[in-house]
């Protein structure tokens, strides 16, 4: 952010931007320095790519998969078999599957995740 405010040409003192750690949620026994920034986080998601099924799950997930050097893209399932998803997760590199429906009812990515070969 501080980065940011000064390529605007916005002057700020970073000893007076507030401690974002101050502002975190109940971390029941885990410790505060989990949100710091670590370096070794920074290419989390290197040569992985997600495809979603769902453009909801895309909109909220894309942003901190591409921070972590990750792909995120959407495959529209409406109309489509096993085969056209494992032939489209088969045009790219690892491949992690994002299921629609959590309760085991999204057949399509449950099967095609059976049967992708990487």
């Amino acid at each position: 952010m501080l980065a940011a405010l000064k390529a605007a040409g916005d002057i700020l003192d970073p000893d007076e931007l507030p401690d974002p750690l101050e502002f975190l949620p109940p971390l029941e026994g885990y410790s505060a320095d989990l949100f710091r920034p670590n370096p070794t986080r920074a290419e989390l998601f290197k040569g992985l790519t997600f495809v979603f099924l769902d453009e909801g799950q895309y909109n909220s997930l894309a942003t901190p998969i591409i921070a972590g050097m990750g792909k995120a893209v959407i495959f529209d399932p409406d109309g489509k078999k096993v085969d056209d998803l494992v032939k489209y997760a088969g045009t790219k590199t690892q491949v992690i599957l994002v299921r629609r429906n959590l309760e085991g009812g999204d057949k399509l990515c449950i099967d095609a995740s059976k049967r992708y070969k990487a």
